[in-house]
C-alpha cells in the first residue's frame, strides 16, 4: 500500500505483494530453525525458538538500519531556502502530468514558499508562474545548490500563460 498525504492507492485493507505470506512463513520457517537449534544442541525449545526468531528478524533490522542510513545521506527533498523548514514537513500540493513524467508540487509551511521537483531536480514556483532553478543531486547524491547560470536551457522552463 503507498500513502500519499491523505490518500491511499491499492486500496484500504489490501495487502499487496508477499508481505500477507509472508508473515506466517516467517513465523513459521523460525520456529522450525529454532526447533532445528534445540535438537541438534541439546537446549530447551524455547531457547531454540528464540534462537530462530533472532536469526530471522536479525536480517531485517540489519536492513532497517541500512535503509534509515540512507535516507539520512539524501533526504527525499532539500530543506526549504527560508531554512526553518525540513523537507519532510513540506505539504504535498498535488502532481502534474507532463509529457516525460511527473511534476510534484510542495508548499513551505513557515514561509509558504512553493516548489516543483522532477526527477533530480528541485525548482522554487514564484507567483508569476515562473520556476527558479533551487537544487539538484549531486553525483554522489546528495542535494547540492543550482544556479540558473548553471542550467541547461531545457530545465529553466519559460512562464506559464
Amino acid at each position: 500500500m503507498i500513502r500519499s498525504g491523505a490518500k491511499t492507492l491499492g486500496g484500504e485493507g489490501q495487502q499487496k505483494g508477499l508481505s500477507g505470506a509472508f508473515l506466517p512463513l516467517f513465523v513459521l520457517g523460525s520456529a522450525a530453525v529454532g526447533g532445528a537449534v534445540a535438537y541438534f544442541t541439546g537446549r530447551t525449545i524455547l531457547i531454540g525458538v528464540t534462537v530462530g526468531f533472532f536469526l530471522g528478524f536479525s536480517p531485517l533490522v540489519l536492513l532497517g538500519i541500512a535503509y534509515f542510513l540512507l535516507i539520512a545521506w539524501r533526504p527525499y527533498r532539500p530543506i526549504c531556502r527560508c531554512g526553518k523548514c525540513q523537507s519532510e514537513r513540506y505539504d504535498f500540493i498535488g502532481t502534474e502530468q507532463v509529457s516525460d513524467g511527473k511534476i510534484y508540487r510542495y508548499r513551505c509551511p513557515v514561509c509558504g514558499r512553493e516548489y516543483k521537483q522532477k526527477d533530480n531536480r528541485f525548482w522554487e514556483y514564484m507567483r508569476d508562474a515562473s520556476e527558479i532553478p533551487y537544487m539538484r543531486i549531486s553525483k554522489w547524491g546528495r542535494w547540492q545548490m543550482e544556479s540558473a547560470d548553471s542550467t541547461r536551457a531545457a530545465d529553466v522552463r519559460a512562464p506559464r500563460r
